[in-house]
């Protein structure tokens, strides 16, 4: 037989390569606000670009790169009271582009497009506080192969009533729709952050939801 220690000796020479990850970031944002005259009151466009890379190194050698670039850009109007009502019409727009590459990429490389449209309103009606908002996107998402479109409609109301300055007791209800994301659809691999195995399903449908809150809020200040 081979000594124990023989077989020591032959795996003294062999280690592991070290980890480390370098990962980098560049974000620009802006903001324009112009005051108007009318039925709006003011414009609001905001723009955000965003760039990130992560790569995970063995050693000297690039294992799995994995980057996110952003553009979002979103524009809103606010309104004038129109019969007690006011608040905000918004639109925009956000393009996603994800690579991922190497032994430990558990998703592949995807786009993804959303475009939404919304409102959002409120009213103060002496000692009651109403309000709503009605939410619409449109969202695109394709990998290789792959291309998946949803619409989806989200909606919520509210109304609070004061019960004096520092009380206010109320409630609301919301119905949301959410379009799966791409991990959701497309994964499937090793997540090794997370210590699983990840398997989307391309064929997942919209996530709905109805939600309901009864509340009662209070503010309290230095004495009470």
């Amino acid at each position: 037989g081979v000594p124990g220690h023989a077989h020591e000796e032959e795996h003294e020479g062999e280690e592991e390569a070290a980890i480390s990850i370098g990962m980098e970031r560049e974000t620009f944002r802006s903001l324009m606000t112009r005051e108007l005259d009318g039925p709006f009151e003011k414009f609001e466009a905001h723009l955000h670009i965003g760039e990130f890379s992560q790569t995970e190194f063995e050693g000297n050698m690039a294992a799995t790169t994995f980057s996110h670039d952003v553009e979002d850009l979103k524009t809103e109007l606010f309104n004038a009271p129109l019969y007690g009502w006011q608040g905000v019409l918004g639109l925009s727009m956000k393009t996603s582009d994800v690579t991922a590459d190497g032994e430990e990429a558990y998703f592949p490389s995807s786009d993804e497009e959303t475009n939404s449209l919304y409102i959002v309103q409120s009213r103060d009606m002496n000692n009651w506080i109403g309000e709503f908002a009605v939410r619409l996107d449109q969202v695109d998402l394709e990998t290789t192969g792959i291309s998946r479109d949803f619409d989806s409609f989200n909606m919520s109301a509210g109304a609070g009533y004061k019960l004096n300055q520092k009380a206010l007791i109320g409630g609301s209800i919301t119905a949301s729709e959410r379009a799966p994301s791409l991990i959701e659809l497309f994964a499937d691999g090793v997540h090794a952050a997370a210590k699983r195995y990840e398997r989307g399903n391309a064929s997942l449908d919209m996530e709905t939801s109805i939600a309901s809150e009864v509340y009662y809020r209070r503010s309290f200040e230095a004495g009470d």
